[in-house]
């Protein structure tokens, strides 16, 4: 084995490597580029009193009405998707301490790909890969 290929073999992990990861970053931003598309479209402020809605909600009651936790699991999904931080995520932690058990029941909620849930009557996915009925889109108006 001559130098030359001796040097391309020990290489050879560290291009691929970084090969990859070069690809998993187009692959991120497609994929957030994506889910910019996805949702129903809500305002920024919209959202934002939504979330504030829901946390004193979560904090003063345990039963929610159906379109409460549908809103609720919306509002969840976005925050997921988008990561959002502060008082959202408040809202998500709560959210799966305090509410998620009992929205899976009454939403009728059942276990689907991906350790999501589903829910077939409402066409609602919890968790999960972004979906038209399942998040909202947060658009500047």
């Amino acid at each position: 084995m001559n130098r030359y290929t001796f040097f391309i073999l020990a290489f050879l992990p560290f291009i691929c490597t970084a090969s990859c990861c070069s690809i998993n970053k187009i692959t991120t931003v497609e994929m957030k580029q994506h889910i910019n598309l996805i949702g129903i479209e809500i305002s920024r402020s919209q959202f934002d009193s939504l979330v504030i809605l829901y946390l004193d909600k979560i904090e003063k009651e345990k039963k929610l009405s159906i379109k409460q936790q549908i809103d609720l699991v919306r509002l969840v999904n976005t925050i997921d998707q988008y990561n959002l931080s502060g008082d959202n995520k408040k809202l998500l932690d709560l959210y799966y301490q305090n509410i998620f058990e009992n929205s899976l029941k009454e939403l009728e909620a059942k276990p689907w790909k991906g350790g999501c849930q589903y829910s077939e009557k409402y066409d609602l996915f919890i968790g999960g890969k972004p979906h038209q009925n399942s998040l909202y889109k947060i658009v500047e108006k």
